[in-house]
C-alpha cells in the first residue's frame, strides 16, 4: 500500500499547509519552518512493507520540529530509523546533536521533542519501528537518540541500501514477512550502533579488526537457530583460529559463547512476548533458537531477565490484556 503527497500542485502558503497535514498523517505531529515561504517544495511517499511503514521524505524546509505539546498530543510509540539518501541534515534530540550526510543513519524517538535542520534539499527514508521492539533489541542500552551511527565500515550504506530496497520493492513483500524484515533491519542497525562504542574509537583496535568483529556478529545472528553453532564453527567459517576469535570478542568485554547465548535468550524473550507465538510451547521456542536443554534454558532465562520463561510469558500476556481494556 502506498500513500503519496506532493506540493507541486499547490501555491504559496497552501504548500506549507498541505505539507504540514501530509507530514502529520505519516509521522505524527511536527511543525515545518521555512524563511522563504514562496520557494517551498516537498514530497512524501509512504509504503507499508510487510507490515513496516517506510516513508520517503524530501523537502527544502529550513527546519522541522516536534514540541513537547505535539508529543503529548500524539499517541506514538515508535523509533524512526532515519537514513540520509541525499543532501545534509542535523538532528537534535535528548541533548544530542548529529550531522547526517549520504548513507549516515540515526534513531529518533517519537516520544521525545526533536529538532531537525536541513541544508537545502534533503531526502531521507524513515523506517517506523515499534519502540518496545527497539528497546528489546538494545537490551542494556538506552536508545541512542540522535547519536552518530556513521558509515565507517560500510554498515551505514548497507542499512540504507537495505531499507531502500524494501521501499522500492514494497509490493513484493507480504504481511507474514513483517517479523523477519523488521528483525533484519534491527540486526543491521544494532551492528551499525556497535561502531559508536568505545571500541570503535580505541586507537589500539584497527578498522580491519573492528570490521571483522561486526561481520562475525552478523554471521552469528543469521545462524542462531543452528544448535551446532559454536566458537570453533564460527572461527572455521572465517578461516581464523578459535583463539583469535576469542581474543577479538574479549575486546568488547565478552566471550563468543556468552555473546551467542545472550542473543539466543533475546530471541526467545521476543517470541515469548509475541502474541503470534502464543500457541508455541516454551521449549519449542527455546529449541528453535538453538538451545537443546530445557532445564539449562530455564535457568539461563531467569538469571538473565529475573523471571522464568513461564512467568515472563504470563506477565506479557497480562500486559496485552490490560492494554486492550
Amino acid at each position: 500500500m502506498t500513500y503519496s503527497y506532493s506540493t507541486q500542485t499547490y501555491r504559496g502558503q497552501d504548500k506549507i499547509e498541505y505539507w504540514q497535514a501530509a507530514l502529520e498523517d505519516v509521522c505524527g505531529g511536527f511543525s515545518t519552518h521555512r524563511s522563504e515561504k514562496r520557494g517551498f517544495e516537498g514530497s512524501i511517499s509512504s509504503r507499508i512493507v510487510g507490515g513496516i511503514d517506510i516513508a520517503r521524505i524530501s523537502s527544502n524546509a529550513d527546519k522541522i520540529t516536534r514540541s513537547r505539546t505535539q508529543v503529548a498530543n500524539t499517541n506514538d510509540s515508535y523509533c524512526f530509523l532515519i537514513a540520509q539518501i541525499s543532501g545534509r541534515s542535523m538532528m537534535r534530540q535528548n541533548g544530542h546533536e548529529v550531522f547526517l550526510e549520504k548513507n549516515d543513519i540515526t534513531l529518533i524517538d517519537s516520544g521525545r521533542p526533536s529538532d531537525f535542520r536541513f541544508d537545502g534539499i534533503s531526502t531521507q527514508l524513515s523506517v517506523h519501528l515499534p519502540r518496545k521492539t527497539v528497546e528489546n533489541k538494545l537490551r542494556g542500552r538506552n536508545i541512542p537518540c540522535a547519536m552518530q551511527i556513521p558509515d565507517k565500515t560500510g554498515l551505514g550504506a548497507i542499512v540504507t541500501n537495505f531499507v531502500t530496497h524494501l521501499y522500492d520493492r514494497a509490493e513484493h513483500f507480504s504481511a507474514t514477512q513483517a517479523t523477519g524484515l523488521r528483525d533484519a533491519v534491527l540486526d543491521l542497525t544494532y551492528a551499525a550502533i556497535l561502531e559508536d562504542t568505545p571500541l570503535a574509537h580505541d586507537p589500539t583496535v584497527s578498522q580491519a579488526t573492528l570490521s571483522q568483529i561486526i561481520h562475525v556478529q552478523n554471521f552469528i545472528l543469521a545462524r542462531l537457530p543452528d544448535p551446532t553453532l559454536t566458537p570453533s564453527s564460527v572461527a572455521a567459517a572465517y578461516g581464523i583460529s578459535t583463539r583469535h576469535l576469542h581474543r577479538n570478542f574479549n575486546r568488547i568485554g565478552t566471550s563468543v559463547g556468552e555473546w551467542i547465548r545472550q542473543r539466543r535468550l533475546e530471541k526467545c524473550r521476543e517470541d515469548l512476548a509475541d502474541q503470534r507465538f502464543a500457541g508455541h510451547g516454551i521449549i519449542q521456542i527455546a529449541f528453535h533458537w538453538g538451545f537443546n536443554d530445557a532445564s539449562h534454558f530455564s535457568r539461563a532465562f531467569k538469571a538473565e531477565f529475573g523471571l522464568s520463561p513461564r512467568e515472563f510469558r504470563i506477565q506479557e500476556s497480562t500486559k496485552r490484556t490490560s492494554e486492550t481494556l
